[in-house]
Order: C-alpha cells, then structure tokens, then sequence
C-alpha cells in the first residue's frame, strides 16, 4: 500500500484533524435536539445560535463528558477509528445590573478532547477512508460570543471559533525508506467568526439565523533537506489537517408556556471548497522517486455543498422533567468515487434521544435548580459503494456511529 504515515506528538490535547461539534453538536441539550438555531437559550446557544443567550435572565455554567464510538464497515471489514472522548463546558451570563447593561450578554463554550497524544495518519486519497470520520476525534473547539438585545423581541450577536497555535514534530515514514523522516513545522492557530439573529416577535414563536466562517489549519514546512539513499533533495509540503465549511442555518421554533418546544432547522454547508487531508510534497530534484511512490501533487476534492434539514422536539410534562428527541438528514458531500480516489461516505440519519432533569438542591446551598442532561444519538450511514469502470475493484461500505454524553447545568 503506497502511503505517507505522518504522526503528530502533542504535548497539550488541542488540535488535530476534524471537528467533534460539527459532526455531532455541542452540548448535551443541542445534541438531543439536533435542530436548535430558533430556540437556543443555555450556554450551548454559543454554538447553535450565539443571539440565544440574550433570552436568558440566568447566568449558565455546564460542564460534562462527550463520548463516541464508531461502528464502520467496508469491504465486510471494521475500519479501525478511535472513540471520541471529551469534556464539553460553557458559560453565559447578562452583563451588569443597568438597563442598557441588562441588554448585553457574553457567552463561552469549549470542547476540550481527554487525548493527549495523538496519531494522525493521512493516506493517499487511493487508499479507501471515510473521510469524514478518520482522525475526526480530538480537537479543541472553543466559541467565544457576545449577544446584544436591543429589544425584548431582538438579539443580534457576534463571535469567534478559535483554534490553538502550536508548533508540532511530524516524523514522515515513506515507503521503502529504512529511516523516518523528521521535520518540525509550525500548525498556525486560525479564528472564525461568527453571527447569529434571533427574533422572537410572539410568546410562542421564534426565528434564528447562525453563520459561521470556515477554517482549514495548514501545517506545511519548505526545502528541509533528507536523504534518499545517499543522494540528498529538498522536500517540501503540507496538509490540511482541520476543516471546517462555511455553514448557514436557519430556524424556526413553536413554543408552548414551559410544556412544549420544537425547532425545524435548515443547515447549508459550503463543501465545494473542502480540501483533502492528503499530504501534498515535493521531492525537488527526484520528482520521478514522489511519483513511484504515489505521492501527492493536489488536494481538490470536487466535494458538493449540501442542505441537511434538521427537527427537535422538548416536552416537559412535569417540573422536574423534560423529554427530547430529534432527527436529521444528512446528505453526502462526496461525489461518486469512478476515478482514482476511494473517499467512503454517504447520506446518514441521526436519530437522537435526550432526558433532563431538574431539581433542587436538597442541602439547601444552591439557590436555584440544577439540571442533569443526558443524550444518546445514532448516525446511521446508508450503504454505499464506489463507481469504478472495473467493477472488481469497486469498494462497499455501511455502519454506525454512537454517541452519548451526561452533563451538570446550574443556573445562578
């Protein structure tokens, strides 16, 4: 098999490739709910709609634990992929005591992966991948967003996704080299921004639109000298080690007193700009030695934007119980694979279940209630398969991916 190993040794648990919210969501309420842009109301609305904080009269502060467990398939094989662990946390409160301060409010969401090593391999784009969810698993996510309520009906807002910046040592094993190859290269931090509006012009219904800007984290180095045998090159390159598309939602919610809420949302998701996770090098002076090797001279994928619409249902019976479920269609960006390339992924439903309960502190320390949110979600890939002239050499695939997470939320 002709590929390039590149394995990245953190000394913190900040980046590597993917993003754990934008696969599966943030924040355990947001995640069993699944549609949530109109809605939006805790420290998770820093994420889904960072307008929703401003309806909030509480200060928020969530923590809890996200984990994920990939059940993929090709070829009737498992693919090997890591499960997903992390601690999810947020914070919102409204600013000052004032009227005009009373109008603002600031919130803080962070995902922060349990990882502290991390192995990324980046295959040559021949080698069959699901491509969405390889080395999906462990990156930072921290929101950062300020809301403004300039009416009781209105809140506008804006803030940041920002990612760490770290230098890494990547060690680079090609095929039929005795030795690895080590290069130190710099993996920039990147910022986002971000933009909601939510407008609430009656008791029981709601609107919310998020935008949210892309990022894609290169790691590149340029003319580090290694030897190939005796003979010394130059090698160059890089990899797109983290991207995420421009995405568009917007939303609509009904909600009925304390009893019922449910939210339909519309997600659109700029994958036409998506870049593969190949590692693009070159071999100055033994280009003919990167091409028997199947090294990789572009990253263009062809990917499709896409439209995933998303609905989430809440019903409180009782004060100390709410009870929550959503679903949501998600088309495939990935274009028919009759060309070289083996990307594996296709259209999924997520189904998900969600419980939270609500008590008081029976010591009496706490003043207000405390919240425990639970979640369960299944993302069900239908089958698919690749579309090669030589159907020999055609690639099935199907399976699951099952996440959960409990979470603490106390309003103050």
């Amino acid at each position: 098999m002709k590929r390039i190993v590149l394995v990245v040794l953190l000394l913190t648990p900040f980046v590597a490739r993917g993003a754990t919210s934008d696969l599966y969501g943030f924040g355990a309420r947001g995640c069993s709910l699944l549609g949530y842009s109109a809605i939006a109301d805790d420290f998770s609305a820093v994420y889904y709609n960072p307008a929703g904080i401003a309806f909030n009269k509480d200060a928020q502060l969530g923590i809890g634990f996200f984990y994920g467990v990939p059940k993929l398939m090709y070829d009737n094989n498992k693919r090997d992929i890591d499960p997903i662990r992390g601690v999810v946390a947020g914070y919102s409160t409204p600013l000052g005591q004032g009227t005009l301060s009373k109008a603002f409010s600031i919130g803080l969401g962070i995902f922060l992966p349990t990882s502290y090593v991390i192995e990324v391999e980046t295959y040559s784009s021949r080698t069959p991948q699901f491509i969405m969810y390889d080395n999906t698993a462990d990156v930072l996510n921290l929101f950062v967003a300020i809301a403004f309520r300039p009416h009781k009906t209105l809140s506008i807002s804006g803030g940041i996704e920002a990612l760490a910046d770290l230098n890494v040592d990547m060690t680079m094993n090609l095929t039929n080299q005795d030795e690895p190859i080590k290069v130190k290269a710099p993996m920039p931090g990147r910022v986002a921004g971000m933009a909601g509006i939510m407008f609430r012009p009656f008791n029981f219904l709601s609107f919310g639109l998020k935008f949210i800007d892309e990022i894609m984290v290169k790691i590149s180095f340029v003319d580090n000298v290694i030897f190939l045998g005796t003979t010394p090159v130059k090698l160059s390159g890089y990899v797109i080690d983290h991207y995420r598309p421009q995405m568009l939602t917007g939303g609509v919610g009904y909600i009925y007193k304390d009893i019922l809420r449910v939210n339909l949302d519309v997600v659109f998701s700029r994958y036409s700009r998506f870049r593969s996770p190949v590692f693009v090098t070159k071999l100055e002076g033994a280009e003919e030695v990167g091409e028997a090797l199947g090294l990789e001279s572009s990253n263009k994928a062809g990917f499709n934007d896409t439209v995933s619409p998303r609905i989430g249902i809440e019903v409180t019976p009782v004060d100390y119980l709410s009870i929550r479920v959503g679903y949501a269609y998600v088309p495939s960006p990935v274009p028919p694979q009759r060309e070289e390339s083996n990307y594996m992924d296709s259209d999924k439903s997520i189904i998900s279940f969600g419980l939270g309960f609500h008590f008081t502190d029976p010591l009496g320390l706490l003043e207000k209630p405390v919240s425990i949110n639970s979640f369960f979600q299944a993302h069900i890939l239908d089958r698919g398969t690749t579309q090669k002239q030589i159907p020999a050499v055609n690639h099935i695939w199907d399976g699951e991916v099952y996440t959960m997470g409990i979470e603490m939320l106390y309003r103050f």
